[in-house]
């Protein structure tokens, strides 16, 4: 049997056992994929800038179980230090977003959610965009049976650190799921969709992906879970690509504040060319979670994972490192500060193409917010991120200060 065919069929074996076991930044960072999902983390809670307090009354109930959320957000930044577009040297520019949104919920299950939002640069080498994110999410829980769906289209002209410039992007993405619960301790859960994205710098190309999670609950405290994942992506005028992935995790509270996880495993991806290489990249995940006051919490992950390059037959070998700060302040005034360090290392999947290429990401952030009013809260905020690649070109070294407010029903 082809080997390029043979491996998703051991994963989708893998997923079959599981499910019968009983009968806005100015410059975005890498995305990396999260392969292995870290525990969840106790933060102390922020201001409530897209929404007030659950209960707060809203002029926008239509009946039944129908209510609309309106909001308006606006921010003003300034930034240096941004590449530009066939320009060796950075630029600056003051860089102001005009937002609106709308949410549509039905009861508690179902939410509708469309924001379109306008960004102006006083640079001229960077274009003025206009932006749209679309959000349908929904759950059916019947029995021992729960049910997921969401769809979400993007639309954006952002610049991002693995182009080293304003990049035009839409991404159209849906995902079905289901778990089932056999006890209180063992539960199942199985998932796939597909995600497509076009951009003006690489072919265009859709994802087909599926997910399965064994979660054992050995005690109050202690947790075990398993994920095996898999994907094939299509992509015009090159070379489709699969990617496989198996990997464990175990999660620990051993005191109400505090939580840990620990996870290990496998991501191999390969190509249909008849040049591919195999790539295989060790998964490890770390975190850990301590709120030693209502209103304190600290946080730190590490992260090793695999990624799909922006660019076509290439993959990305990723490490990061994060440490984050909540503090709420005087009762009314929200702290939050961020300290993240990625190394991507890019890797070919073909022998026809030589890819020397290595980014190291600092990124230190901090954030300051406090509701005005009753609907009406502010945040101002200051990010200083860096890039040393390997690649001069890519290299920058950036600042950005701003104010964000928010009006939300």
């Amino acid at each position: 049997m082809n080997t390029f065919l043979a491996r998703p069929l051991v994963l989708l074996l893998a997923l079959g056992l599981l499910s019968t076991a009983k009968s806005q930044n100015v410059i975005l960072a890498p995305e990396a994929e999260a392969l292995l999902t870290p525990v969840q983390r106790k933060a102390a809670p922020p201001p409530p800038l897209s929404r007030p307090p659950a209960g707060t009354e809203t002029p926008f109930q239509l009946g039944g179980i129908f209510v609309l959320h309106p909001r308006l957000g606006f921010s003003q930044m300034r930034a240096d230090g941004l590449p530009l577009l066939g320009q060796a040297t950075r630029g600056e520019s003051d860089i102001s977003s005009l937002s609106a949104g709308l949410t549509l919920d039905a009861g508690e299950n179902w939410s509708l959610d469309y924001s379109p939002s306008r960004v102006n640069y006083s640079n001229n080498a960077l274009a003025d965009s206009t932006q749209h994110s679309a959000r349908l999410r929904g759950v059916l829980n019947w029995q021992d049976w729960s049910f997921n769906f969401n769809q979400s289209y993007n639309k954006s002209n952002q610049i991002i650190v693995e182009t080293a410039q304003q990049t035009d992007r839409k991404t159209l993405s849906t995902q079905l799921g289901g778990s089932y619960r056999f006890s209180p301790k063992l539960q199942v859960s199985l998932s796939g969709g597909w995600n497509d994205r076009t951009s003006s710098l690489t072919p265009d190309q859709r994802t087909y992906s599926a997910q399965g999670a064994l979660n054992y609950l050995l005690s109050d405290q202690v947790s075990l879970s398993l994920n095996p994942a898999y994907a094939y992506t299509v992509v015009d005028a090159a070379p489709d690509y699969a990617s496989e992935s198996l990997s464990a995790l175990i999660s620990w509270q051993p005191a109400e504040k505090l939580s840990l996880s620990l996870g290990a495993g496998f991501d191999s991806r390969s190509t249909q060319a008849s040049s591919g290489l195999d790539q295989t990249t060790p998964l490890l995940n770390f975190a850990l979670s301590y709120t030693p006051f209502e209103t304190t919490s600290l946080s730190i992950t590490y992260a090793r994972s695999a990624g799909a390059s922006f660019f076509t037959s290439q993959a990305t070998d990723n490490r990061n490192l994060s440490i984050s700060l909540s503090q709420r302040l005087l009762g009314r005034f929200y702290f939050s500060a961020t300290n993240a360090k990625n190394r991507r290392t890019y890797e070919s999947l073909v022998s026809t193409l030589a890819v020397n290429r290595e980014d190291k990401i600092e990124a230190l952030s901090f954030r300051l917010s406090t509701r005005l009013l009753e609907r009406l809260s502010v945040s101002l905020l200051h990010q200083e991120s860096k890039n040393r690649s390997n690649l001069a070109a890519l290299s920058y070294t950036s600042r950005q200060t701003g104010i964000e407010l928010s009006y939300a029903y």
